[in-house]
């Protein structure tokens, strides 16, 4: 398609989210949160394990995989309300900083938490945070991922605006969208990956969420650019994250950005305590409110 028709469509899709998106009216969940950039509510340190989280509304298994060259963090997601997946910034709409993402994280009563796409060094692309736009373009070079008012994955190769377009069309409502990319599984199938930015034919360390069924999530961190860790190509960790039995998967901020957090500290091996400032978090949190916990 010639780029001033993509660059048409993608005006018209502008317009479309400007016209539809709103925050989304869940149905009666016991469950859901406010869909908004607030903290979720504490988490029960009693509910902890040294390798999990569970409670009436979440639970959590974490997983350290060694591989022949690479060592992979995983966090397998079960929720209660889709308002439990979040996202959270640094900074208000407009005026959005970097800082440690930890101090992030713990201000946000993450559970288990993995960095976003660093939104402030985002030039274009669609982008949403908890239902509210804090950029209104798309690029054609970018794929983007929307996830929508049942915590649902949709990923669009190319960003492509008559599919963008239809699911605004169908009723859906875009909650946190993201354009870094790539798009690394869809409809559970690898996808190809070719000439995409950020060291996409190196060995580096990569942040990948999964979608692995109804409100059944997977947030992956391949370890890098250690004696331990050399980290995955972009294809190798497609064909990685596919293997994993995702239906959708997508990759965010990779190389020095890429963190796991578990109960308030790192997960990650070659995190030593010196973070490198980001913008961004997505996170999962309980939903039990603490006034109810057990004495």
């Amino acid at each position: 398609m010639p780029f001033s028709m993509k660059a048409r469509l993608l005006s018209l899709l502008t317009a479309l989210c400007l016209a539809l998106a709103a925050v989304p009216a869940m149905g009666e969940n016991e469950y859901d949160l406010p869909v908004s950039l607030t903290p979720g509510p504490k988490p029960n340190p009693a509910c902890y394990t040294a390798d999990g989280y569970q409670d009436d509304s979440l639970t959590v298994r974490m997983e350290k995989l060694r591989l022949p060259r690479t060592t992979v963090d995983l966090a397998w997601i079960t929720v209660k309300s889709p308002t439990q997946l979040r996202t959270a910034i640094y900074g208000q709409p407009g005026n959005i900083y970097n800082n440690e993402p930890g101090e992030l994280v713990r201000a946000s009563n993450a559970v288990v938490a993995v960095n976003g796409d660093k939104l402030s060094e985002r030039k274009h692309g669609l982008i949403y945070r908890m239902g509210v736009m804090l950029q209104q373009t798309a690029s054609p070079e970018k794929d983007s991922l929307f996830i929508d008012e049942n915590g649902d994955f949709h990923a669009f190769v190319h960003s492509d605006p008559k599919e963008m377009a239809q699911f605004l069309k169908d009723g859906h409502t875009i909650v946190n969208a993201f354009c870094f990319g790539p798009a690394m599984v869809i409809n559970g199938e690898a996808q190809t990956i070719t000439n995409y930015d950020f060291e996409c034919f190196t060995e580096a360390p990569r942040t990948i969420i999964c979608q692995v069924g109804p409100l059944e999530y997977l947030f992956v961190e391949i370890e890098g650019r250690s004696q331990k860790s050399k980290g995955m190509t972009m294809q190798d960790a497609a064909n990685y994250v596919a293997s994993l039995g995702v239906q959708t998967a997508y990759n965010l901020d990779g190389g020095n950005s890429s963190i796991m957090f578990f109960n308030r500290r790192y997960y990650d091996e070659h995190y030593t305590g010196s973070e490198r400032p980001m913008s961004d978090i997505v996170y999962v949190c309980s939903a039990v409110d603490p006034a109810t916990w057990s004495k």
